[in-house]
C-alpha cells in the first residue's frame, strides 16, 4: 500500500509539473491566469505623441533557460474602418496592422530565462475622438512546444470617458487628466500630509500642491503642451510617481 501511494503522488507532482507554463502574460506585476479576459479603455500618449490605449501586458519566461518564444494574435472584433484606429503588437519588433501578421502568423524572438521581454507592447493606436472597440486574442508559447500555451483576451475600449472619468481602485492611487486648459488630479490616500508635486519631463519642479481629503484637485496653472511628471509623497516618503502627456 505504501509504495502505491508514493506512486500516485508521484504521477500527481509529475503531472502538476507537466502543466506549468513555460511563458506568462503579466499585467500590473500580476501573473494572468490562462484564459484571462479583460477591458482596457484608459488613454495615454507613446513616446510618438500617437494617442493610445495600452493593454499593460507583458510576457516573462518563468524558465531557467533562453527559449525560441511565439506570439500569435488573433483578431476577434476589429476596430471600426472609419475611426482610423490600428492595431500595434511590439514583440521583438513593432507591426502595426488591422490583420494577422503575414505568413507564419506569428512573430518569433529568443526570451531570456526568468525575466519579462524588453520590448513588448500590445496596444491600438487611437485618431482623438474617433471613438471605437477592438477585442484581440494574444496566446504566447514555446515555439517547440506549441501546446504549452498562455492565452489572454483583451478588449480595447475608446469611449467619450476614456482617460477622464478613470476610477480608484487602489488604497493609495492618483489618477491625472486633462480636459481642455485644465489638469485634474483625482486620488485617494490613507496617509496623511500628502504632498503633490509636479516636474517636466528634464527634471525641473514646476511646483508642490497639498492634497486635501476632497479626493480631487485642479493645477492653478495652465501648462505648456509636453510631458510631466507628477509624483505623491508624505514626510518625505514617495508614495506614487506617474507621466501624462499634455495636449493642446
Amino acid at each position: 500500500m505504501k509504495k502505491i501511494i508514493t506512486l500516485c503522488c508521484g504521477l500527481f507532482v509529475l503531472s502538476m509539473t507537466a502543466s506549468a507554463q513555460s511563458l506568462v502574460f503579466y499585467r500590473n506585476n500580476v501573473q494572468l491566469a490562462n484564459n484571462a479576459e479583460f477591458t482596457a479603455s484608459e488613454t495615454s500618449f507613446d513616446e510618438f505623441e500617437t494617442l493610445t490605449i495600452e493593454s499593460g501586458l507583458s510576457v516573462k519566461n518563468l524558465t531557467n533557460e533562453t527559449i525560441s518564444a511565439s506570439l500569435r494574435r488573433r483578431i476577434i472584433t476589429p476596430p471600426s474602418s472609419e475611426s482610423g484606429a490600428t492595431l500595434s503588437t511590439c514583440f521583438g519588433s513593432c507591426v502595426a496592422n488591422n490583420s494577422m501578421f503575414p505568413p507564419p502568423q506569428e512573430k518569433i524572438v529568443e526570451a531570456d530565462a526568468l525575466v519579462e521581454s524588453p520590448v513588448f507592447h500590445l496596444n491600438l493606436l487611437l485618431v482623438k475622438n474617433n471613438y471605437t472597440q477592438a477585442t484581440v486574442e494574444y496566446k504566447i508559447y514555446p515555439t517547440d512546444s506549441p501546446e504549452d500555451v498562455s492565452t489572454v483576451t483583451v478588449t480595447y475600449d475608446y469611449n467619450q470617458q476614456s482617460g477622464l472619468d478613470e476610477t480608484i481602485n487602489s488604497k493609495n492611487d492618483i489618477i491625472a487628466s486633462q480636459d481642455g486648459n485644465n489638469l485634474i488630479f483625482k486620488y485617494f490616500f490613507n496617509e496623511k500630509n500628502v504632498l503633490l508635486e509636479l516636474f517636466n519631463i528634464v527634471g525641473n519642479k514646476i511646483g508642490e500642491y497639498p492634497l486635501n481629503s476632497d479626493g480631487v484637485f485642479i493645477l492653478p496653472e495652465k501648462l505648456d503642451k509636453g510631458i510631466y511628471i507628477y509624483t505623491v509623497k508624505t514626510n518625505s516618503k514617495r508614495l506614487i510617481s506617474k507621466k501624462i502627456t499634455i495636449q493642446y
